[in-house]
């Protein structure tokens, strides 16, 4: 990952590697798992607090919506890192992390390759895609000081374009389930279609 906290991978190394992450994630993928998996009850009460919230910073202050996703999405799912990332095209075309919370709170406005990165496997698809062990997909991001054990990662969407993902992560041992994929689409959902209301994903 790209960091102002000089935590990057050269981009140069990602730049020769596939551009097709979609074709190249094998076993990387667990995404079929998420349909066996036992799954917690909603918790509807926790869901429209955090809606709640959403809404509020919508109305106070929209500009700090994406990081007020991340922090709903870290703490609805249980994860210990999350964040939001969107599509950037100059200087040269990459994932900015534009906002993150918990154990990747230190990466924000960070940046991961367009054409080789989870990010860009889930845009590439256009739908949440879940990963186990992203490393042996994506070996640069051995630099981060926590490893992703397990990511979940769903779309962000400008309009019905894929411009980003929103994205959850488990360091240890926990995995997410289909009422996490379920509530990180409700409030992405809202938090796109929010920011593109109040122009700050543009027309």
């Amino acid at each position: 990952m790209h960091s102002n906290l000089n935590t990057a991978t050269p981009m140069d190394e990602a730049e020769n590697l596939p551009a097709c992450p979609s074709d190249i994630l094998g076993e990387v993928d667990v995404s079929r798992q998420m349909a066996t998996r036992p799954g917690f009850p909603a918790d509807y009460e926790a869901e429209s607090v955090a809606m709640a919230r959403l809404v509020e910073v919508l109305a106070t202050r929209p500009r700090d919506m994406a990081q007020a996703l991340a922090d709903v999405a870290m703490e609805l799912t249980g994860a210990a890192s999350a964040g939001v990332s969107l599509e950037q095209g100059e200087p040269e075309p990459v994932f900015r992390w534009i906002a993150t919370a918990g154990e990747y709170s230190r990466y924000v406005n960070g940046t991961m390759p367009r054409n080789f990165s989870p990010c860009g496997a889930v845009v590439a698809r256009g739908e949440a895609i879940l990963m186990r062990e992203p490393i042996k997909a994506f070996p640069y991001i051995k630099e981060m000081h926590a490893p992703a054990r397990e990511v979940l990662l769903v779309p962000f969407f400008k309009g019905s374009v894929a411009v980003g993902t929103v994205w959850v992560v488990h360091h240890d041992h926990q995995q997410f389930d289909r009422e996490d994929l379920r509530v990180l689409r409700v409030i992405t959902n809202f938090a796109s279609a929010a920011m593109q209301a109040t122009g700050l994903l543009g027309t």
